[in-house]
C-alpha cells in the first residue's frame, strides 16, 4: 500500500514475486522533482545492482568535504573542514532523476515479469482509496475503491509504505506518532544567474557547506540539473536548508508547512502570498547574523518551502511473523540532515528482498536488523542536527565525530 519512492522501489526488485501497488494519489511521484535529495550507501546500492541506473549515478555528485563557516553578527568568525569518511559514502542528486530512474524501471518489469498466463507480476492502480485490511487463515483481504468501484484482493504479505500518516501502520495498534523535532527548515535554489560567494568555491565539485550561526544554521550543497535543457546556467543548481528553531504552531506558519520532500501538507496548497509573508519575517528576524557575502542569495531568491522536521522509528518494522511489513515513512522519519529516510527505505527493501528469497532468513532476524540500522540513522542525523544548533563557541570546541 503506497506508491512512493519506498513502494516503488521494492516492487520493482519484488517483482518475479507477483507485487500489486496500490496508491491513492492519481500519480505516483507528486514532489518537487527539482528538489534534491541524498544517496547514502544503500541507496547508491540499490541503483548500482538492483536497479541499475548509470544515468543517475553519473550525474549525482560525490560529497567528500564539508566546510563548516562559523558567522556570529554576520561577520565570519571561523572556518572548520571535515572528510566525509569512506563507511558513509554520500552523493546528491534530485528527485527527477531519481522518479525517472524507478519509472523506466518499473515499466520495464511491468511490462517483462509475466506469470505463466502471460499475466503481469507487477501492477500499479492509481487513484486507489484503501477501505479495510484483514488477516484472514494466513492471508490479507484488502478492500478497496477505485473509480467508485469497490474491489477485494488477496495477499500473503502487506506492506505498509503509505506515508508518515500510515494507515496500514494503525493496524498493529501503534501510538507512536511523528514526534516534532523542535525546529523547521526553509528550502530553496540560488538563483542560477547569481554569482556564488568565494565561500563556496568548491560547492559544485560537491563540497558541503554549512554555516553555523547561534541557535540555527544553513546547509548548502549543489544537485544535478532536472534536465539537460540548458536552462541551468551552472549546469548544476545550489541548495540551500536554513533550519532554525520554531517552538510554537502559529496558523499562519502551521498552514504553509510541507513535507519536507515538498508534499503539499494535508494535501492544500498554501497561498504563495502567505508564504512569502513568512519568508519575508523569518529573514527580518535572522538575516544579521548571515555573512555579508551570503546576503543576496537570500534576498534575490524565489520564495522557498518551509517544512517542519519530524521524528521517528517504530520498534517493529515486521509483525504477524512477516506477514504485515513496514517501510520508508511509515516505519520511520528522521531529520534530514544527512537523507537518511531515502538510504533506510533502501536498506528494508534490498534486506525484505533477501528475507523472501533466503529460506534460512526468518522475519525476526530481518525485523531487528533494520529497527538496529535505523535507529543508528537517526541517532546520527539527530546528533548532525544538534550540532548545526548549538551556539557557535560550542561548535568551534566541538568536531564531529
Amino acid at each position: 500500500i503506497g506508491g512512493s519512492v519506498p513502494g516503488i522501489m521494492l516492487a520493482i526488485i519484488c517483482a518475479r514475486h507477483a507485487v500489486l501497488v496500490l496508491e491513492e494519489s492519481a500519480s505516483t511521484f507528486s514532489m518537487d522533482s527539482r528538489a534534491g535529495c541524498m544517496l547514502g550507501p544503500y541507496a547508491k546500492k540499490m541503483f548500482e545492482h538492483h536497479i541499475p541506473s548509470p544515468e543517475l549515478l553519473s550525474t549525482a555528485i560525490p560529497n567528500q568535504e564539508l566546510l563548516s563557516i562559523i558567522s556570529i553578527d554576520g561577520h565570519i568568525k571561523q572556518h572548520m573542514s571535515y572528510v566525509i569518511g569512506d563507511d558513509y559514502p554520500m552523493s546528491t542528486t534530485n528527485w527527477g532523476a531519481v522518479y525517472q530512474a524507478l519509472t523506466q524501471a518499473f515499466d520495464a518489469r511491468s511490462s517483462s515479469e509475466t506469470d505463466a498466463w502471460g499475466a503481469a507480476t507487477v501492477t500499479l492502480r492509481t487513484g486507489v482509496k484503501v477501505i479495510s485490511a484483514e488477516s484472514r487463515e494466513g492471508a490479507w483481504e484488502v478492500t478497496y475503491d477505485i473509480g467508485g468501484t469497490e474491489r477485494v484482493v488477496t495477499a500473503d504479505i502487506l506492506v505498509g509504505a503509505d506515508g508518515s500518516n500510515s494507515i496500514i501502520r494503525s493496524l498493529v495498534s501503534s501510538d507512536r506518532k511523528s514526534g516534532y523535532a523542535g525546529y523547521s527548515a526553509w528550502l530553496g535554489m540560488v538563483p542560477d544567474t547569481m554569482d556564488l560567494p568565494a565561500e563556496l568555491d568548491g560547492i559544485l565539485d560537491g563540497k558541503l557547506i554549512w554555516v553555523n550561526m547561534p541557535k540555527h544554521y544553513i546547509s548548502m550543497y549543489a544537485i544535478p540539473c532536472k534536465d539537460r535543457s540548458g536552462s541551468c546556467n551552472r549546469g548544476k543548481h545550489v541548495e540551500f536548508c536554513w533550519y532554525f528553531k520554531y517552538n510554537r504552531d502559529p496558523p499562519e506558519l502551521e498552514s504553509i508547512m510541507t513535507d519536507f520532500e515538498g508534499l503539499k501538507r494535508k494535501g492544500t496548497d498554501a497561498p504563495d502570498r502567505q508564504r512569502a509573508e513568512a519568508w519575508r519575517y523569518h529573514l527580518n528576524k535572522m538575516l544579521s547574523d548571515v555573512p555579508l557575502s551570503f546576503k543576496p542569495i537570500f534576498l534575490g531568491c524565489e520564495t522557498p518551502r518551509v517544512a517542519k522536521i519530524t521524528s521517528m522509528v517504530e520498534e517493529n518494522a515486521s509483525h504477524y511473523n512477516g506477514k504485515l511489513v513496514l517501510i520508508g515513512d511509515a516505519f520511520s522519519q528522521f531529520p534530514p540532515h544527512l537523507g537518511g529516510s531515502f538510504d533506510v527505505a533502501a536498506m528494508q527493501a534490498i534486506t525484505l528482498k533477501d528475507l523472501l528469497e533466503n529460506a534460512d532468513m526468518e522475519p525476526k532476524d530481518w525485523n531487528d536488523w533494520v529497527v538496529e540500522y535505523a535507529q543508528n540513522t537517526r541517532r546520527y542525523s539527530v546528533d548532525v542536527g544538534e550540532y548545526g544548533m548549538m551556539d557557535c563557541d560550542s561548535v568551534a570546541a566541538t568536531a564531529i565525530d
